[in-house]
């Protein structure tokens, strides 16, 4: 970063816009100016600083974090220790670090920072720009009319009603899933020659399910059905991941009515790769994209990172792309709304970006001085906070990423929103994700709106917690760190049992009795540690039967399309 560029940070009354110290500048903050040799000391260590992009600390050098003092209402900077000086200087991005040359201090704050504590810290203020305010009261961003009304006609032309997003209900509907998901061919699309012989016990059947997400004590568990051995054995060969069984499977089948045929598909399903970008830090590039080709509603396409959750959506054929990305959002599975460079526009010149999408803004870090602070008060305060991270346009990208910031998200957004395509935020004030791709019919930029990981810290409940020094106070002890909900690097990690690519009844049912209890004050936040051991338990033959399915939907995209 240049010394020159200015740094975003911002309130929710004010932007402020900072500048990296300089001598000249620092010395208009005291009322005695420095001396001469003063000057070249500030000088050389402004150059020593800069030379290293800002990313040095130098000898001796003091270290102040600007904590947010929620009981106080007020912004306090403490002096990190020696010891821990590096630690705590290496855990803030760029944009949050703040050096003054003249007394050789580093200070540290996140970029919810408020300018009384900026003056009082003696930071130099180059800008202050006049923002509207977001309080917790901001209406939520509204979709189009033509958005809502193609949403109802064509959910409903479907056959189904429009769902309140606020009355989200996971039904238990085992066995259809199996044959919308996981793409179980059953009976009645087989010729009787077919059918497994032999029995399933109700505690067989219900270990089952059990697997799968589907709770084994639901009213119709003990209900085994007629095909249940051939479910048990589609069960053991997609967890041996031999292709014995292939007439159950789909997308294995040669010749019955189950067979998963292209040309019998109304909408195409693609591969895309994403160009490789070594300094990207999201390593995926290879995509699943799937487009309806006489579309009328929106002109975007459906992306999805998983080759199961792509495949499952083309197996459904729906009339449109509206109907999909509504299944989508019921079932809390992940996806994108890419759109082309043709969707890019400009903000009216006199039109100011909300501060948001500055450059190098930032969502705050949250503190609070014990684990004792996780009161009731505290859980509506940060569902307030919630709220008003999703009342953005940009919002709506939460409520695209399925899993559990999905689910989060769906408590605070209707649905709508998601089936107008990128933002305001995305398509004119660059808040956004995509990449180039070259087929045959386009060639350019797709993007969508982003989820950035300061949001997602944010709807997880990240809160920091100082530790106590005790009597040492050069002993290097890490801040505790306390998550309400699991942080989605640990929701979408491969042993997380809990996920299996979409929102089963067991997430709903365990996602509202915790949100009760915090709700009631019966629970605490756990560390991420925690949440993995939680979501590790008992997951190898979820894990197994994931992956196995993920690389059978993979092995389909690449010889079948």
């Amino acid at each position: 970063m240049s010394v020159d560029e200015p740094i975003i940070v911002s309130t929710e009354t004010h932007c402020v816009e900072f500048s990296q110290y300089r001598a000249s500048l620092i010395a208009t903050h005291h009322k005695r100016p420095p001396s001469p040799d003063t000057c070249r000391l500030i000088s050389h260590r402004q150059l020593v600083v800069e030379n290293h992009g800002f990313n040095l600390l130098l000898p001796n050098s003091i270290v102040r974090e600007w904590i947010w003092q929620s009981s106080d209402n007020r912004w306090e900077a403490v002096e990190v220790s020696e010891a821990c000086q590096q630690d705590r200087f290496d855990s803030y991005q760029m944009s949050q670090r703040y050096y003054n040359a003249r007394e050789n201090e580093w200070h540290l704050c996140s970029s919810f920072t408020q300018p009384v504590a900026l003056r009082d810290s003696v930071l130099p203020i180059v800008k202050v720009h006049n923002q509207i305010p977001l309080p917790p009261t901001h209406a939520i961003d509204r979709p189009t009319a033509v958005a809502a009304a193609a949403a109802a006609s064509a959910v409903t032309s479907h056959g189904g009603d429009v769902p309140q997003t606020s009355s989200f209900e996971a039904k238990d509907t085992f066995v259809p899933w199996l044959i919308q998901y996981y793409g179980y061919v059953p009976r009645s699309c087989r010729p009787a020659s077919t059918y497994r012989s032999g029995s399933v016990s109700v505690q067989q059947w219900m270990n089952l399910r059990n697997v799968f997400g589907f709770f084994p004590f639901e009213a119709d568990a003990d209900a085994v059905p007629l095909d249940a051995p051939d479910i048990c054995e589609f069960y053991e060969s997609l967890m041996a991941n031999t292709r014995d069984s292939d007439d159950l499977f789909d997308l294995l089948a040669s010749q019955h009515e189950g067979r998963l045929e292209r040309t019998r598909r109304s909408a195409g399903l693609a591969r895309v790769q994403r160009p490789a970008n070594p300094a990207s830090h999201d390593p995926r590039q290879l995509f699943y994209k799937l487009s309806w080709e006489h579309q009328t509603h929106r002109p975007w396409n459906l992306l999805f990172t998983k080759a199961t959750q792509a495949v499952h959506i083309y197996r459904q054929q729906y009339p449109n792309i509206i109907v999909a990305t509504w299944y989508c959002l019921e079932h809390g599975i992940a996806f994108s709304t890419m759109a082309t460079k043709r969707d890019l526009g400009s903000p009216d010149p006199t039109e100011s970006p909300p501060y948001w999408c500055l450059a190098g803004y930032q969502e705050p870090i949250l503190h609070l001085p014990s684990r004792d602070d996780f009161t009731q008060a505290q859980y509506a305060a940060y569902e307030r906070l919630c709220k008003i991270v999703l009342s953005r346009p940009s919002g709506r990208a939460a409520l695209c990423a399925g899993g559990i910031i999905g689910r989060i998200a769906r408590d605070y957004l209707p649905f709508e929103l998601a089936l107008d395509g990128p933002s305001r935020d995305a398509t004119h004030f660059g808040r956004r994700w995509g990449f180039e791709v070259h087929t045959g019919s386009y060639q350019g930029l797709i993007f969508d709106d982003i989820l950035t990981s300061d949001v997602s810290n944010v709807l997880s409940g990240r809160y920091v917690i100082p530790t106590p020094r005790g009597q040492n106070k050069d002993l290097l002890l890490p801040d505790s760190v306390y998550y309400y909900w699991p942080p989605d690097f640990i929701w979408a990690a491969a042993a997380n049992k809990q996920n299996l690519g979409y929102w089963t009844p067991r997430n709903e049912h365990w996602f509202r009795r915790l949100q009760g209890q915090y709700r009631a004050g019966l629970a605490r936040p756990k560390k991420a540690q925690e949440w993995r051991t939680f979501l590790r338990w008992d997951q190898n033959k979820a894990t197994q039967l994931k992956n196995n399915y993920e690389n059978l939907a993979n092995e389909f995209t690449r010889r079948f399309l």
